[in-house]
């Protein structure tokens, strides 16, 4: 890359339109690549598309806008006209904007185990396209088969087959039975059968994390707000690391920490409260702890979803 980047320079002093995209996921903690290598997934591959957008949208207008008052002889509604017309095939290809106002509103149910379509002042036309729902699992052992490159589940639904229904107010009401599987994020919307253009699409994103503390010596107590079952189905680590090395069992001295993993929990563990709030509580080893790594992951690809570390003061 470092070497790819220093002749884009030579190509931007030479007058070619080279834009630097290595750095657009720096900040970006969502999961973009579908393997271990360079390949990127479908929000990958969207964020990609958005960067390209934003980059080339400017450089393009103005070669219209020049184009247009060469062929108008100067004149300014040439180059207005070409411009228009190119900042809607900009619109009408970017994969984040919708094609035209048709859309629902989407929202997850309180439970996570259902999706909730609505729409004001509904019209017939709204109800009879199709509606799209692609599903990312947290654990990709749950992706149906030949759905491994995709990196998602991809299901079809329709409003008057699947339960929707307009009210007496006019709107537009259907719900959606979500798999019973982790669900790290969902994309959702509606699309013409006959060309497989997307009309409108929305995401929905669950995010994972507890907030870890030390409410009194020797525990360590997780907790989480709006929590759902799915944020704590998932297997959580534990890695302790003593002040003194004799204290880790002789098959730990090599990793140089303590393993204290433990298995997520489900709701009939009684873990959730009214408010929907997660607390689970460990209880630590007795000797000096200089350091804790701590968090969730996937125990069949050892992904991680989330980590934190605590750090403990020596006397």
């Amino acid at each position: 890359y470092p070497l790819l980047l220093r002749l884009g320079d030579e190509l931007r002093r030479q007058g070619v339109n080279y834009y630097d995209l290595t750095q657009i996921f720096a900040e970006n903690r969502e999961t973009l690549y579908r393997d271990n290598c360079c390949h990127l997934n479908e929000r990958g591959n969207e964020l990609l598309a958005e960067s390209m957008v934003q980059r080339l949208a400017p450089a393009l207008r103005n070669r219209a806008a020049l184009a247009a008052a060469r062929v108008g002889g100067g004149g300014g509604g040439n180059a207005m006209t070409a411009g228009t017309a190119l900042d809607a095939a900009i619109r009408e290809s970017s994969p984040v904007h919708a094609v035209n106002k048709l859309y629902f509103n989407v929202r997850l149910s309180d439970d996570a185990g259902m999706l909730h379509y609505s729409r004001e002042d509904c019209r017939p036309a709204d109800t009879a396209t199709p509606f799209f729902v692609r599903i990312a699992p947290v654990d990709a052992a749950d992706l149906l088969p030949g759905r491994a490159e995709s990196g998602y589940n991809s299901y079809d639904f329709s409003f008057d087959r699947d339960g929707g229904m307009i009210d007496a107010a006019g709107r537009c009401v259907v719900e959606y039975q979500l798999p019973e599987y982790g669900i790290a994020n969902v994309l959702t919307g509606q699309y013409v059968r006959e060309t497989g253009q997307t009309v409108w699409q929305a995401r929905i994103t669950l995010d994972f994390g507890f907030g870890v503390a030390r409410p009194a010596a020797g525990t360590l107590r997780y907790s989480r707000t709006n929590c759902l079952p799915v944020h704590i189905a998932t297997r959580f680590f534990l890695h302790i690391t003593p002040v003194d090395e004799a204290d880790l069992p002789p098959h730990r001295i090599v990793y140089g920490y303590d393993n204290a993993d433990f298995p997520g929990y489900h709701r009939n563990d009684r873990i959730i409260d009214a408010a929907g709030r997660c607390v689970v509580e460990r209880e630590l080893p007795g000797y000096d702890i200089a350091s804790i790594m701590t968090g969730q992951y996937i125990p069949e690809t050892g992904r991680r979803l989330w980590e934190t570390r605590i750090d403990f003061e020596q006397p």
